[in-house]
């Protein structure tokens, strides 16, 4: 447990590539939405404190976890129906988004998210055909330059 509040050190602690997932844990829970953001995208924050930090109300929180590495494909599935375009983007370029999800942010009413999906390599072939025919050219772009379907798709 740590000693009574002091935002300096525990902004300091929440920085520090060595800080135990315990500690970041306990630092999940404190009232400044700065250390919180700092947890959020610690490379050290195990899947539980990202899978809670997910239903954060501060969108940078929800925005850092859905950009950590080690969130849970649980959390993502939960944040891509995240009321923020940019969390959207952030979980549809993440390499561990669950297929469900990438398909679900597919059909997004924000073009950037879309792009997002069509620029992320794990997107099924079949979500990727769908995005090659996107009124946008940005999406239909992003679709042909993907790894999966530079050989598999082709245009008008």
């Amino acid at each position: 447990m740590l000693p009574a509040s002091n935002d300096a050190v525990e902004l300091y602690l929440s920085e520090q590539a060595d800080t135990a997932a315990a500690v970041l844990d306990e630092l999940a829970d404190h009232t400044s939405v700065d250390v919180r953001t700092r947890v959020a995208k610690h490379p050290n924050t195990v899947a539980e404190t990202l899978e809670k930090l997910a239903f954060h109300q501060e969108r940078r929180v929800r925005l850092r976890t859905a950009q950590n590495e080690r969130t849970p494909e649980s959390a993502l599935r939960h944040l891509a129906a995240d009321r923020d375009w940019q969390v959207r983007c952030a979980v549809a370029r993440h390499f561990a988004t669950p297929h469900a999800a990438l398909d679900l942010l597919a059909g997004d009413v924000d073009r950037e998210v879309r792009v997002c999906v069509a620029s992320n390599k794990n997107t099924p072939l079949a979500t990727l055909r769908r995005l090659a025919n996107d009124p946008e050219q940005r999406v239909r772009n992003a679709s042909d330059y993907n790894p999966t379907s530079r050989s598999d798709l082709q245009h008008d």
